[in-house]
């Protein structure tokens, strides 16, 4: 892969997107041309999707820089963004949402991101397979789901195998101590995805789990830089931390 591939994750309202955000705002002012996936597809759940796929290659045209999300907007993505997860009072089994998320991610890996990296575009993206690893695997023992190798289960899914086998060149994980702080944010913010795993509760169990060894083994193992970012510093420092980490990581 010629591109590199920024995966950028956390707790729900961690900065992910003010991380984002700053690496856009900075590739902009080198002249970078850049296309986000999010406008492509348009995250207006109330509304019809502006294209219900995956961009193509041919439809990222000369762009250098690509920006993209987990799940999508389109397809599978959309069906779980607008159903799956959200509060709606129909409960879906945490191994049908995983078995969601991992097929909307083998589509956006074999359409869009392996074949812009192979061209030499770079990719940042917010989510990602580890999301899946860490949400899903919660939520199963949540409901009472749990079953034997549960992990191993969530590793051998196609969607989640193909995207270990095509890991990210950098995982960047945010990470905050606060999680009332948190979820006070996540209510005050204009975007509300109104999420199931949006409760103070689950945030608190993930948390450490973001920060085990075993997590950051996993990609270290697959070739992937991983590295950390105090988000409870402040929304400035979030971006400025993401920046430098992004512009290193270039370098290498």
């Amino acid at each position: 892969m010629k591109g590199k591939f920024a995966m950028i994750d956390g707790l729900d309202g961690c900065g992910k997107g003010v991380a984002i955000d700053a690496i856009v705002k900075y590739e902009k002012s080198k002249g970078t041309k850049i296309f986000d996936a999010n406008d492509w597809w348009g995250t207006d759940l109330s509304k019809e999707p502006l294209h219900d796929y995956n961009p193509r290659i041919e439809d990222l045209k000369d762009m250098e820089l690509l920006v993209s999300s987990e799940p999508t907007y389109a397809g599978v993505g959309r069906r779980i963004r607008n159903e799956y997860i959200k509060k709606n009072g129909r409960d879906y089994t945490s191994w049908l949402i995983a078995n969601g998320y991992a097929l909307d991610r083998l589509e956006l890996y074999e359409t869009t991101i392996n074949p812009a990296r192979e061209r030499g575009v770079h990719v940042v993206q917010s989510r990602g397979v580890i999301t899946s690893l860490i949400y899903q695997m919660v939520d199963a023992e949540r409901k009472g789901e749990a079953f034997s190798t549960l992990f191993d289960h969530l590793l051998n899914l196609p969607g989640n195998n193909f995207a270990l086998l095509h890991a990210p060149s950098l995982l960047l994980i945010l990470t905050v101590n606060d999680i009332d702080g948190l979820m006070a944010r996540l209510a005050s913010r204009e975007k509300q995805d109104g999420a199931i795993f949006e409760n103070v509760e689950f945030q608190r169990i993930i948390k450490p789990i973001y920060e085990r060894e075993y997590i950051k083994e996993l990609f270290e193992n697959r070739g992937t830089e991983v590295k950390y970012i105090d988000a409870g510093i402040s929304i400035e420092a979030t971006g400025e931390q993401a920046v430098e980490i992004w512009k290193e990581h270039l370098k290498k």
